[in-house]
C-alpha cells in the first residue's frame, strides 16, 4: 500500500475580526448593487499567510478533515460587533475558498458548536459540507462523530472537548477522552481507534499511551475577548496536524505558527507601542511566521520513528 497523507484542521471561525480572512473579499450587498469590498486587518492577513504557507507545504492531501466550526456565525450575543459580516452566505463562501485551496482528494467535515454554525436549528456545517464536496456519510455531510480508517490506521474524530486556561491541565481532557474511549470499546463494543482527534479548545495539546494517541488540534483564530471570562485570557495556537499512514503505521507532525500578541495594548514610558507595527520601518510582520517543531526536527519527508509508531495487532 502507498503512503497516504491525512491533514486535520479546525476552528476557522471565518467572519470574526480576529480569525483567518483572505486579503481582499467581496461581500454581498443588501441592495442590487456592486459588491462591498472588505480588506483583511493585520491579524487576518497574518493568519492567511500562515495558512497559505501550510497549504504550500501539505497541499493535495489524500484526506482533508475540517473538525468543526468553519464559520463564526452572527455573534447574536454581542449583536455582531466582532464580525466582519453577519451574512452567513459570505462566511460560508469564504470558508469554502479556504478549503478549495487544498485540492484534497477526499474531504470530511464534522459538526461544531451550534452557536457558531447553526441557524434556527439548521446545521450550516451540513450545508458547508455539501458546498465543498465533502463525503456523504450515513445521511450526513457533517456528523458529530466520525470513525475513519486509512491504510489500517483508525481515527476517532469529534469536535468538542473540555478545555483549560492552565497549561498544566491542558492534557487532562484529551487523556480523559482516551480513557472513556477504551471503556466504550470494552462495554459498548465501539469502534476501537488508534488516534483520537479533538478540537474546540483553540490550543494544541497531545497525550498518549501504549493504546493510543490523542490530539487537540490548533485553531485559526487568535485570542478574543471571550477568552478573558474568568481570568486572564490565553493565546490561541495556530496551525494544523498531518499524519502519514501506511500498513497500519503512522507518523505525525504539527505545524504551529508563533504569533506576536496583537490585541493587548502595550505602553512603555508613556509611549503606546503598536505590536502590529514594529519600530523598524520595513520589517513589519517579518518574524510573524516560523516553524515550531514537535519533538525532533522533522526531515522534509518524515520517517517512521519508533516512538511514533503504531501497528494494529488484531
Amino acid at each position: 500500500m502507498a503512503t497516504k497523507s491525512v491533514v486535520y484542521l479546525s476552528d476557522f471561525q471565518v467572519g470574526h475580526d480576529l480569525a483567518i480572512l483572505p486579503p481582499k473579499v467581496e461581500l454581498q450587498s443588501a441592495a442590487p448593487a456592486s459588491p462591498s469590498v472588505v480588506y483583511a486587518n493585520d491579524v487576518q492577513n497574518a493568519l492567511y499567510r500562515a495558512y497559505f504557507k501550510l497549504v504550500k507545504a501539505w497541499g493535495r492531501p489524500d484526506v482533508l478533515v475540517l473538525n468543526g466550526e468553519p464559520i463564526d456565525g452572527q455573534q447574536s450575543k454581542n449583536m455582531g460587533v466582532e464580525v466582519v459580516t453577519p451574512n452567513l452566505n459570505d462566511q460560508l463562501r469564504i470558508a469554502k475558498d479556504l478549503i478549495d485551496l487544498w485540492h484534497a482528494k477526499r474531504i470530511y467535515i464534522t459538526r461544531g458548536t451550534d452557536y457558531h454554525s447553526t441557524l434556527k436549528g439548521i446545521p450550516l456545517e451540513e450545508v458547508f459540507g455539501e458546498m465543498v464536496g465533502a463525503e456523504y456519510v450515513k445521511g450526513h455531510y457533517a456528523p458529530h462523530e466520525l470513525h475513519l480508517e486509512e491504510e489500517g490506521v483508525r481515527f476517532n474524530i469529534s469536535h468538542h472537548i473540555g478545555g483549560s486556561r492552565w497549561m498544566h491541565y491542558r492534557h487532562t481532557p484529551i487523556s480523559r477522552e482516551m480513557a472513556q474511549h477504551l471503556i466504550n470499546v470494552a462495554i459498548r463494543r465501539k469502534f476501537e481507534a488508534d488516534v483520537l482527534i479533538r478540537s474546540h479548545a483553540h490550543y494544541y495539546a497531545y497525550a498518549g499511551n501504549k493504546h493510543m494517541l490523542g490530539i487537540v488540534t490548533p485553531a485559526w483564530q487568535t485570542q478574543t475577548w471571550y477568552s478573558y471570562r474568568g481570568g486572564t485570557g490565553y493565546t490561541s495556537d495556530i496551525g494544523g496536524i498531518r499524519f502519514l499512514v501506511k500498513d497500519g503505521e503512522y507518523n505525525w507532525e504539527a505545524e504551529i505558527f508563533d504569533f506576536p500578541e496583537f490585541t493587548i495594548p502595550r505602553v512603555v514610558n508613556g509611549k503606546v507601542i503598536d505590536s502590529s507595527t514594529p519600530d523598524v520601518k520595513g520589517k513589519r510582520n517579518k518574524d510573524i511566521l516560523h516553524h515550531i517543531p514537535t519533538g525532533k526536527e522533522w526531515d522534509k519527508v518524515p520517517r517512521l520513528e519508533n516512538k511514533d509508531r503504531k501497528r494494529r495487532t488484531n
